[in-house]
């Protein structure tokens, strides 16, 4: 029963983003790899110790359901964003705070989100 349900969820989530994403246990990143780690999200901002992006829509209703369609790809690795909703613009901020700064998760969640947008 349980390698059904994992197949089941393993293929929902290829079908929503077209590829697999398995994070590793979370660790806290060094400045060095979170210098690294940077580099492959664009527009990510280091803020202490958060990465914060923030996307801009037409109005709140695309605001509103870009913010639904994050849902998928934190509920599969068990990370949510912070979210701020100001009418049509949507700020993300990212920390794993059970290792007290920023891990893996955060930058694997970030390039999840960035696909969401066309």
């Amino acid at each position: 029963m349980l390698k059904q349900f994992l197949a089941i969820a393993i293929a929902f989530m290829i079908g929503l983003t077209g590829e697999l994403v398995l994070s590793l246990p979370a660790t806290r990143l060094s400045d060095r790899e979170i210098s690294q780690q940077l580099q492959t999200i664009p527009g990510w901002q280091l803020r202490d110790q958060r990465i914060e992006k923030t996307f801009k829509f037409n109005n709140f209703i695309e605001a509103i359901t870009f913010v639904n369609r994050l849902v998928t790809p934190a509920e599969f690795l068990g990370h949510h964003p912070d979210i701020t909703i100001n009418y049509n613009r949507v700020t993300l901020s990212l920390t794993t705070h059970e290792v007290g700064g920023l891990s893996n998760l955060d930058f694997d969640l970030a390039q999840q989100i960035d696909r969401l947008i066309p």
